[in-house]
């Protein structure tokens, strides 16, 4: 009886041993995983914020890349505009000159005929 006691606290003990370091194995592993899922959303909270960050910096580039692109369309309208002036202004010119040469044989032919029809 005396020895059968004994194994029955052997058996006990051998329990709670098993107990006490299956808790600890169970411990470890939440420790694990607690640790495992911090750094996962460490990681994913960086990456949130790289991705913020390149998100500006795309932001910023085509807003920059928009002015440009305003200041050049504004310059390259201006010097068409420029351009149809210039040949506007040699046909206005083209025009009076042709027209004042015409005015003037008119006038030529005129004077000649009041200076024949004189004599």
């Amino acid at each position: 009886m005396i020895m059968q006691k004994m194994d029955s606290d052997k058996e006990m003990m051998n329990i709670r041993d098993n107990k006490v370091n299956i808790m600890k194995e169970l411990g470890k592993i939440r420790y694990g995983v607690s640790c495992k899922v911090k750094n996962i959303i460490k990681r994913e909270e960086s990456q949130k914020i790289e991705l913020k960050q390149e998100v500006e910096l795309i932001e910023v580039e085509t807003d920059r890349k928009l002015e440009q692109n305003k200041k050049d369309f504004k310059v390259e309208v201006k010097r068409r505009i420029d351009k149809i002036e210039k040949v506007q202004d040699k046909k206005i010119k083209m025009f009076v000159g042709t027209e004042i040469n015409d005015n003037l044989l008119k006038v030529q032919e005129l004077v000649k005929k009041n200076i024949r029809g004189k004599s």
